[in-house]
């Protein structure tokens, strides 16, 4: 019976490591090198289960009902962030910022991370109006006053979305590390554009992961 990567994982590879995310269990690991050579290997075609048996990638597969090729995430970055200097905001828009956080910090205190990301999964009316866009991050930036960007990029990326999707907009929430040391970042984007981070900060970084 041909094999699949479990649900849950996603992995990329990244300064010459192999990286996974396990939204179950809520953690990255990196593959030994023998482990990481045997995947490597084996990218781009259907898991064999006799190429597999015995090795600690093992634990990484299940069962599958059909053959399913299976890749590293990618995601391509845009190079550009979006211009919200020149946007206003009104208090409805301050106050819709301040539920936002709020909800984000009771999801992220009470629900497993898995759990939150796939309740984001249902996509909203996509706006194609870059204004709007600028003028929702623009009244979301006026909490860097409150909420530090340091230490703190899964609670206010999470508001973003949660924020940008109530307001019809559809945004993507991406994972991405990097390693020696390593080290874990989110941030929101567009297809055009990153919203709250500049381009030289997301650049250190290989996207692992993004929601939808």
């Amino acid at each position: 019976m041909p094999y699949r990567l479990r649900d849950g994982l996603s992995f990329c590879f990244v300064g010459g490591e192999v990286i996974f995310l396990d939204l179950p269990r809520d953690r990255y690991f990196a593959l030994s090198p023998s482990a990481a050579d045997l995947l490597a290997r084996m990218v781009g075609s259907v898991a064999d289960p006799r190429d597999i048996a015995g090795t600690p990638l093992e634990a990484l597969f299940e069962e599958s009902k059909e053959p399913a090729f299976f890749a590293p995430f990618h995601l391509q970055v845009p190079s550009v962030m979006i211009d919200a200097s020149a946007s206003s905001s009104s208090a409805r828009d301050l106050a819709a910022v301040c539920h936002a956080h709020v909800d984000a910090y009771a999801r992220l205190r009470l629900q497993p991370l898995h759990r939150i990301l796939r309740a984001l999964k249902p996509e909203p009316p996509h706006s194609n109006c870059s204004a709007d866009v600028a003028s929702l991050v623009a009244a979301f930036g006026k909490s860097d006053a409150v909420i530090s960007r340091q230490d703190r990029c899964l609670w206010k990326a999470l508001a973003l979305v949660l924020y940008l999707r109530r307001k019809g907009v559809r945004a993507r929430l991406v994972f991405g590390v990097a390693v020696r040391p390593f080290h874990a970042h989110c941030w929101v984007q567009t297809d055009e554009a990153l919203l709250i981070d500049e381009p030289d900060v997301v650049a250190g970084f290989v996207p692992i992961l993004s929601v939808p």
